[in-house]
């Protein structure tokens, strides 16, 4: 952890040496040109926390870094002509990586990672142009994937794999446009299948199927633009009795 800790600083200091015009701090800051544009270095105070970066004509420019108001730092982040450009990350109250992000003109772009207590990730996602697009990660708190998606301008489209804590596949998905479409499969903590069930444009359409956790088929049927339809099967599993 110590490392850690470490290496978000060390990565956070080689930022701030990537700069604007060498970005030297000197006793000359918060200036304003006669067009009342603001220039240069500054260090601006703001919902009470410290703002320290570069102005060039009133749009910020390069390594912007934010502090919380126990001087710690919070926040790196670059800016090009006034808008996130680049990575971000943002660092929590006990010097953990909290979140990695990258944006390109002001929206998220790329990879984007949310880290629970202790800089483990919790949720990573890309985006394109400001939307989910691409690989979503969700995992547990043990390090093993919990969810795994897959986005399209904003929505689920393709597979998406949600896992047990033990790796095990409960649940097989598939969408198209942030709809249910084809096969959706249910599986129980044994990796048995449960239920099958198949929809078209987010509707239930054809073959519906449900197990118990032997493996015996309790109920099928078919369903036509959401309304059961044909002739369904309910079949009931005897019990076996306790042995006296």
């Amino acid at each position: 952890m110590k490392q850690r800790k470490f290496l978000i600083i060390l990565v956070a200091i080689s930022i701030s040496f990537n700069p604007v015009k060498a970005q030297t701090y000197d006793t000359i800051k918060n200036i304003q040109d006669h067009l009342s544009l603001k220039q240069g270095y500054w260090e601006e105070s703001i919902n009470r926390q410290m703002e320290k970066g570069w102005y060039i004509d009133n749009k910020r420019e390069g390594i912007w870094r934010t502090y919380y108001p126990q001087n710690f730092l919070h926040e790196v982040i670059e800016y090009k002509d006034g808008k996130r450009n680049g990575l971000r990350l943002e660092i929590d109250k006990r010097g953990y990586l909290a979140v990695e992000e990258h944006f390109k003109n002001d929206q998220l772009h790329g990879r984007s990672i949310n880290y629970s207590m202790g800089a483990h990730p919790r949720v990573e996602q890309w985006y394109k142009n400001g939307q989910p697009d691409g690989l979503k990660k969700i995992y547990y708190d043990n390090g093993k994937v919990q969810e795994e998606s897959y986005y399209k301008n904003g929505k689920r489209h393709g597979i998406s794999l949600w896992f047990n804590q033990r790796g095990q596949v409960v649940a097989e998905f598939y969408y198209i446009d942030g709809e249910f479409d084809g096969v959706q499969k249910t599986y129980n903590n044994a990796g048995q299948l449960i239920k099958s069930e198949e929809y078209s444009k987010g509707i239930l359409n054809g073959n519906y199927s449900e197990w118990d956790d032997a493996g015996n088929l309790i109920i099928s049927g078919q369903y036509k633009n959401g309304q059961k339809v044909g002739k369904w099967k309910e079949n009931k599993v005897k019990q076996k009795e306790p042995q006296p």
